[in-house]
């Protein structure tokens, strides 16, 4: 007898989300990174298109600790999702922070040499820019697919993500991401990191 048409699925992209409702840590936050732009007002410029961007050491700021340890506990989850073994957890590798007026937005780009990369919203205002991840995939986007069926994952090239204040996002790291632009009066506030297993750590 003819066997049913059996599906499997390989080489999934992840994307993992928590929601941490803390206000007295969005407000020391906001605190921190407006202080800390004061304190370098040139930043950086990377992926980011009209905001500030702050250098990637917040690691090893003390006010920023608060939440990099909520986000070290948070990927306990994805260690054990990729059976990383439990004394090589996850590290901050370096993390960031960025100030996004009205108009702010970022280019699409990834995270080299790394595992895992997340974004944090510490103020995440109503219109003030969407996630969007894109398919890894370059030889899918040559192929004559021809639509996309909003109800069908499987049939996606990107897919973008409304943030809120308190919304915590990790992927890989060489998932290709953008942010849409800010299009709201207030600043949207976000705090990046990058995280790699411990046994791949190097202090040189």
């Amino acid at each position: 007898m003819t066997g049913e048409v059996k599906r499997e699925e390989f080489f999934a992209t992840p994307i993992w989300s928590r929601q941490i409702n803390d206000q007295a840590l969005n407000e020391e936050l906001e605190r921190a990174m407006y202080a800390l732009r004061d304190e370098d007002p040139l930043g950086v410029a990377k992926s980011n298109n009209m905001g500030w961007q702050s250098r990637d050491e917040l690691q090893n700021r003390p006010e920023f600790k608060p939440i990099l340890d909520v986000v070290l506990e948070s990927s306990e989850t994805i260690r054990e999702d990729m059976n990383i073994p439990v004394e090589n957890r996850f590290r901050i590798a370096t993390a960031w922070c960025g100030i996004n007026p009205t108009g702010a937005f970022n280019m699409t780009h990834t995270h080299p040499n790394t595992t895992i990369s997340g974004v944090y919203y510490v103020r995440a205002p109503k219109n003030g820019g969407n996630i969007q991840f894109v398919d890894a995939r370059s030889a899918h986007l040559m192929t004559k697919q021809g639509f996309a069926d909003p109800d069908k994952p499987l049939t996606w090239e990107a897919v973008t993500m409304t943030p809120e204040t308190g919304k915590l996002f990790m992927f890989p790291a060489w998932l290709p991401h953008n942010v849409k632009p800010n299009l709201a009066r207030q600043d949207r506030l976000v705090i990046s990191f990058n995280l790699i297993p411990s046994n791949l750590w190097s202090d040189a």
